[in-house]
């Protein structure tokens, strides 16, 4: 590839990720995924009254459960509650099957120094699943 279409396709890339919050994010998140992983990253879209069981998409071969979290508005608060929420909960129904966690954001600045705090906590309390984000 050419350095004028590496460019082009950087610039597509950085314009989707900016503009896309939602669930349109955690499409581009999956697609962008399927397409690292064929045939070992599984997408998991809500599926009824039960939800996704907060998995938005899992690495089969590394035991990965990916959260994806695209907010319009980047609250700390908000944040916060919602990496417990989902880290809590997926752990009843996931725990055997995954070995790391990764709270996927949108936030290209990066995260907080709270926010990484409470990251760093989670797996400090559950020493068998590493968490990233």
């Amino acid at each position: 590839m050419d350095s004028t279409t590496r460019a082009f396709y950087e610039i597509k890339f950085e314009l989707q990720f900016i503009k896309l919050k939602a669930t349109p994010f955690q499409d581009l998140f999956s697609t962008i995924m399927e397409k690292c992983y064929p045939n070992d990253f599984v997408r998991v879209k809500p599926w009824g009254n039960i939800g996704d069981r907060k998995n938005d998409g899992y690495l089969k071969s590394e035991k990965i459960l990916f959260q994806v979290y695209a907010p319009n508005e980047l609250s700390l608060k908000e944040t916060l509650k919602k990496i417990d929420e989902d880290f809590e909960g997926a752990k009843p129904y996931w725990n055997k099957y995954i070995k790391c966690w990764v709270f996927t954001h949108n936030s290209k600045e990066g995260i907080s120094a709270d926010i990484l705090r409470k990251l760093l906590e989670l797996e400090k309390a559950n020493s068998q699943i590493k968490v990233n984000n």
